[in-house]
């Protein structure tokens, strides 16, 4: 059996792979990304309730707990990009702008040096905390001792700054107490307005202009970008419109095909030809089948519903009836939106219209 001190040493320095920088930071966009848009499916049907004015105890008796899980992925995760993209901006300018050194002088003479460090090594190696790298990073900046100090200014700005002190009191408020989460609604608003702009301009630097693969997801079918929309379309807050994103931008995520990212995967066919049979083999409430906006196969499955007015229980005879269409589904990248939210050409986004209805 293999002892504690061995297993954990049998690790890799995820910065030696190919291309990769600022350790785990885009992982860790990614997990807050793909947390932040899982909030529509947990919320679906409380949509309303941040719709309208309705009491904080109304709005928490009707939250699940996994939609708390999600709120605190969120922050913890892009408190943690941000964390370790300060570090690495620091420490591309000199390690120990990041590290605080060991006593042993030949790791010192390393860092200082810039030479690359044994696991043995950098086990005696601290990281500085999150509130230190923040300092160090704005003094270079407002000092211009940066040798990148014109292309980080924006770091700088007033908005930044409070965003990083929030993020950071967010994230203690769940770390070390543990008792505080944000709702639906702040969270829709904390990601959109104040996240997402300071997001664009990071993977903008051209450090970290080509690393848009490791965080982002695939294109979608339909050509529609929910980040970008939802950077520039949540100034009026609508939960409705921003949740039509979000299922999007999840379900870009989950897309199986590998012809999302302009490849061909091996078993492509294969996943399609399943998707739409599993998708045709829907027998009840089925409207029609069509094109998913992401995925872009015909595995989309439109239900219906009949709706009856006056109708005698004993006789079956009704005055009016009504169909409509109350939920779609797709069989391959799992995209799923029902008739709480309106349809995409209300919002201005460039989807199908689902929402039908009849007397």
């Amino acid at each position: 059996m293999n002892s504690l001190d061995s297993i954990c040493r049998d690790g890799a320095n995820i910065d030696s792979f190919e291309g990769a920088v600022a350790g785990f930071a885009f992982q860790s966009l990614r997990l807050g990304l793909r947390a932040f848009f899982s909030t529509y499916r947990e919320m679906k049907y409380s949509l309303h309730l941040f719709e309208k004015s309705h009491s904080d105890k109304e709005k928490d008796l009707n939250t699940g707990l996994r939609f708390f899980d999600l709120s605190a992925e969120v922050v913890l995760h892009f408190h943690h990009f941000v964390e370790l993209i300060m570090k690495d901006l620091l420490r591309s300018e000199h390690p120990l702008l990041a590290d605080r050194g060991s006593g042993d002088a030949v790791v010192l003479k390393k860092l200082l040096s810039n030479e690359p460090l044994s696991p043995e090594e950098e086990t005696g190696v601290m990281s500085i905390e999150y509130r230190e790298a923040y300092k160090r990073l704005m003094r270079l900046i407002d000092s211009g001792k940066m040798s990148s100090a014109c292309d980080l200014k924006f770091f700088a700005e007033s908005s930044t700054r409070s965003f990083l002190d929030k993020i950071n009191f967010l994230r203690n408020r769940i770390w070390h107490r543990g008792t505080y989460l944000l709702r639906y609604d702040a969270l829709d608003q904390f990601v959109c307005l104040y996240f997402l702009p300071l997001l664009s301009r990071i993977v903008c630097l051209d450090r970290y202009s080509n690393k848009e693969h490791r965080w982002k997801y695939g294109k979608l079918a339909c050509g529609f970008d929910p980040l970008e929309f939802l950077e520039h379309e949540c100034i009026d807050y609508n939960p409705g419109k921003v949740a039509f994103a979000k299922e999007l931008a999840l379900a870009a995520y989950e897309n199986p095909l590998m012809g999302k990212d302009g490849l061909t995967g091996w078993f492509d066919d294969e996943i399609s030809s399943r998707a739409i049979a599993a998708a045709h083999s829907e027998k009840y409430n089925v409207g029609r089948f069509t094109d998913c906006p992401v995925c872009g196969i015909k595995s989309l499955v439109v239900y219906d519903d009949v709706e009856v007015v006056g109708e005698d229980p004993v006789t079956g005879q009704y005055d009016r009836a009504f169909r409509y269409t109350w939920q779609v589904k797709c069989n391959c990248c799992s995209f799923e939106i029902n008739h709480h939210l309106e349809n995409g050409s209300q919002y201005g986004i460039p989807v199908e219209d689902y929402w039908e209805g009849e007397e």
